[in-house]
């Protein structure tokens, strides 16, 4: 679609070209209003909110919209003029919140074992291949972290390799730097799901501390972010197959990071 921003009160609403789309989402390239007095809302066709915006945000996805019409909704108090918001994309997704919000989206981490596994490998949609920090009998605090675009999301699925983080921290970020979240402990590699609230904040991440016996390093194959429902199949006992789920506590801890040159 052609780039359209709007800059006054107003209601737009946009509708998915695909007819057979079960769900929609929107791409903002740029959103600029008074924080915490002006909004930008994302709503479906029966006026149900999905998102709410404000601030100054860049390359921002909506959350998944049932159907295929898109109500955008720009509110001021009028005290201060901001700009308003500009959307230049809109794609059909699956259904029912499933889909993987973190694939493929910019992604960092504090280092890679080469340039055979990248920080990028770690969210490519892909168990075929993996991101790993750097090797070091030595080795400190590793941080891997996505950019999902300011989407909403509640739950994480990280599939570790044998280098896993017995015990790390699962946390969001509404600016990449100051994360809050819960701290887990894991025994064995695999597949482990973590439950940790509904967030609209654009970065979530993994903070590694300890390392698995006879590791110099961290090293997963997918970090996975999902809104509403676990992908694939659920078991008998209405889990998700093949996906263990993470013990953590239940206390939110803050942590500030800074954002390294790769």
């Amino acid at each position: 679609m052609t780039e359209k921003c709007i800059t006054v009160h107003n209601t737009w609403t946009l509708t998915n070209p695909n007819s057979s789309a079960t769900a929609t989402r929107i791409h903002f390239s740029r959103i600029e209003t008074e924080s915490g007095y002006d909004y930008v809302y994302v709503r479906d066709a029966n006026g149900n909110q999905i998102n709410r915006f404000d601030g100054n945000r860049s390359d921002t996805w909506s959350a998944t919209v049932p159907g295929r019409t898109v109500k955008v909704q720009l509110t001021s108090d009028g005290s201060v003029t901001a700009w308003g918001f500009c959307v230049d994309s809109i794609e059909s997704v699956s259904a029912g919140n499933n889909n993987n919000l973190a694939r493929n989206r910019p992604s960092w981490a504090t280092s890679q074992e080469s340039s055979s596994y990248p920080a990028s490998a770690g969210n490519d949609g892909n168990t075929g291949t993996r991101w790993s920090s750097r090797h070091s009998s030595t080795l400190g605090d590793e941080w891997w972290w996505v950019n999902t675009g300011g989407s909403t999301y509640d739950r994480v699925i990280i599939r570790w390799e044998a280098a896993y983080a017995t015990q790390h921290f699962v946390g969001w970020s509404s600016d990449c730097s100051n994360f809050s979240g819960y701290w887990y402990s894991i025994s064995a590699p695999g597949n482990y799901g973590y439950q940790i609230g509904s967030h609209n904040a654009q970065c979530v991440g993994v903070l590694m501390r300890t390392r698995a016996s006879q590791m110099n390093n961290y090293s997963f194959y997918e970090f996975e972010v999902y809104n509403g429902a676990w992908p694939g199949a659920m078991g008998p006992d209405g889990q998700p197959e093949n996906l263990s789920p993470a013990e953590g506590n239940s206390s939110r801890e803050k942590i500030q990071i800074y954002t390294p040159e790769l």
